[in-house]
Parts: structure tokens; C-alpha cells; sequence
């Protein structure tokens, strides 16, 4: 089995019918070829790192395809035709194995709620850090338990 990620930055401009049109137009193009294409996961207007073609926001698209036929690769004007379209910014296609997604471990809970809070925090202002007997005493199985516990109360 195949399996392809197609992540996609499409221009800012565009609202949220037109950002799924292209997105199922590329999806379009891979299921014309035979590939199974699961639905577009587009996050509206995410901050960029740097500017692509002057624009500092992008709407982000995900594409996941599969395939099942031996031998299956995505057709070779694919990336020309990404290129070509005006709607989008920049492209990336990943191929992935199913080796590598079992490989992938999901995020403990203390990781994503970490990670939303990097995200939602403001960057000048730093939380600060705890102080005092039990913050130095906390170790690593510690915070492993309070993970377990925390993944039992969220379920």
C-alpha cells in the first residue's frame, strides 16, 4: 500500500468555498489517477514563518491519499500542476509507510496541553516557572502518573 500526504499553503484571499473547491479539484486530479483521497483538512489563515510571495498568512490544506494497486505512484505532472496553480502558494508530498505510522506515537496529554499553551500564549509573556520543595521534587515518573491520570479523567 502507498500512502502520500500532499500538504498545500493556498492564498490567504480566497474564502473558505473557494479554499475547498481547490483543494477538492487536487483531489479531483488524484482519484482521476486511482488513488483513494481522503477529505481535506484545511485550517483557515495560519501564520507563516516567513513570507511566501509576499503574502505572511496561508490557508493550510492536508490531502491524504492511499493506494492499493502494486507498483501505484502519484503521476509525475502532479507537482507541475501544483505549481501551476495560481491558488497556491508552496506544496510538499510526503510518501509515508505503514511502518511509519505505527512508528508514530500520539502526544501524552501533558505534551499537547504544553503545546496549546506555547500556541495561545502571547511570546513576550512567559509563564512562570513553579519554585519551592515540590517543584525541584518532581520527577519524571512523577509527571508520567499525573500523564496517566490525566488521559483517564479526559476519556
Amino acid at each position: 500500500m502507498k500512502l502520500y500526504e500532499i500538504y498545500l499553503a493556498i492564498n490567504p484571499n480566497l474564502n473558505e468555498e473557494q479554499t475547498r473547491e481547490v483543494a477538492d479539484r487536487i483531489g479531483g486530479w488524484l482519484a482521476q489517477s486511482g488513488f483513494d483521497v481522503s477529505p481535506a483538512n484545511i485550517k483557515p489563515k495560519e501564520w507563516l514563518s516567513y513570507p511566501i510571495k509576499h503574502f505572511r498568512q496561508a490557508h493550510m490544506a492536508t490531502l491524504n491519499i492511499s493506494s492499493n494497486a502494486e507498483g501505484a505512484a502519484l503521476p509525475a505532472e502532479l507537482s507541475n500542476q501544483l505549481k501551476r496553480e495560481e491558488s497556491i502558494l508552496r506544496h510538499l508530498i510526503l510518501a509515508k509507510s505503514e511502518a511509519d505510522l505505527k512508528r508514530a506515537k500520539p502526544l501524552s496529554v501533558m505534551e499537547q496541553l504544553r503545546r496549546a499553551e506555547r500556541k495561545t500564549a502571547p511570546a513576550a509573556a512567559e509563564s512562570p516557572q513553579p519554585t519551592g520543595p515540590k517543584a525541584e521534587a518532581m520527577t519524571p515518573a512523577d509527571l508520567e502518573e499525573i500523564d496517566k491520570k490525566l488521559e483517564e479523567l479526559l476519556k
